[in-house]
């Protein structure tokens, strides 16, 4: 071909689609310019969000998916964002990435000691993924303990396990709510839900 045809999605207003020939299209510094200016980048953001931050520890490189995930991260965090969703795949340190900071919390408060009530409910939408939570934090080694309540398992061993308060409690909302209904854990000592 003789020339381009350029949609340019970071305009608002003004010209967005124009016909390039071979020797008008931008150069990579200016496409650069373009996006940062799209993005609100100052120079200070554009230095956080290109410096490299990615190691596996074996020399591999992410995925396309996974670039995109940890780009779209980066770029949140260095405009200052407050809030963050991330959406990752099994086995990527989810439930870690809540459990440590939310153990090290509970660590704090008591001095390292096992808290006499409940201080963090998790409520997990699935029986699947409460007993996966629950084995994530077990395989964690804390000294903490935590007991898992869902729907299919018996209410009187789950009473029992209650009865003796865990530190962290996991469980469906149905189940969660039927105990809270029969006071079998105190809901007001709950720190963190």
């Amino acid at each position: 071909g003789d020339g381009f045809y350029e949609h340019d999605r970071t305009r608002t207003e003004g010209e967005v689609c124009r016909e390039l020939s071979i020797d008008q299209f931008p150069s990579p510094a200016e496409l650069w310019s373009r996006y940062m200016k799209a993005k609100g980048w100052t120079d200070e953001v554009e230095s956080v969000a290109t410096q490299p931050y990615y190691d596996d520890g074996r020399g591999r490189s992410p995925r396309y998916y996974q670039l995109i995930a940890i780009n779209r991260t980066v770029d949140a965090i260095a405009r200052g964002a407050d809030r963050l969703l991330l959406v990752m795949a099994t086995g990527t340190g989810k439930t870690a990435a809540f459990g440590l900071p939310l153990l090290q919390t509970i660590g704090k408060h008591q001095g390292n000691r096992t808290p006499k009530t409940t201080r963090a409910l998790i409520l997990a939408p699935t029986r699947e993924l409460a007993i996966q939570i629950e084995q994530v934090f077990k395989q964690m080694s804390t000294g903490f303990k935590i007991n898992c309540c869902y729907g299919g398992h018996a209410t009187r061993i789950e009473k029992n396990n209650l009865s003796s308060p865990p530190a962290v409690l996991v469980g469906t909302p149905g189940r969660i709510a039927y105990h809270a209904r029969n006071k079998n854990f105190d809901a007001a000592s709950v720190q963190t839900l």
